[in-house]
């Protein structure tokens, strides 16, 4: 959507936070973004496409995940709540699980050379 200034601040779009009044709203519109995940329409700053995947996409078993597992993620970033979410849930599941939580850092990791070596140096301490 042209009209969101995701860009600027994700709270601070009025498109996006006028789409969900209520509960039902809400409701209605994951309805019509699962109905029509196209990359054309955004709503929060990601595509329906992006939001249909999510909703679609299978739980994670944690129970599953038998190697060591990197989590990197900026605190600056607007869904660290997913990446300390998982965390969390992996580590109660008694994951082997390693989180570079980086506090002046968003979503972008490929701004931060620093953190790229630091993930391969966890790496090599795995091989």
């Amino acid at each position: 959507n042209p009209e969101c200034p995701h860009q600027v601040k994700l709270q601070d779009c009025k498109t996006c936070s006028e789409q969900i009044t209520s509960k039902h709203r809400y409701d209605e519109l994951m309805d019509a973004i699962l109905l029509h995940p196209t990359s054309d329409e955004c709503f929060l700053g990601m595509t329906y496409k992006y939001h249909a995947d999510a909703m679609l996409y299978p739980r994670v078993d944690y129970k599953k995940i038998r190697k060591p597992f990197l989590v990197v993620a900026g605190a600056e970033d607007t869904i660290i709540h997913s990446s300390d979410a998982f965390v969390e849930k992996a580590k109660n599941s008694g994951v082997n699980v390693t989180y570079l939580r980086v506090e002046d850092m968003d979503h972008y990791v490929r701004k931060r050379p620093d953190i790229i070596n630091q993930s391969f140096e966890w790496l090599k301490s795995q091989l």
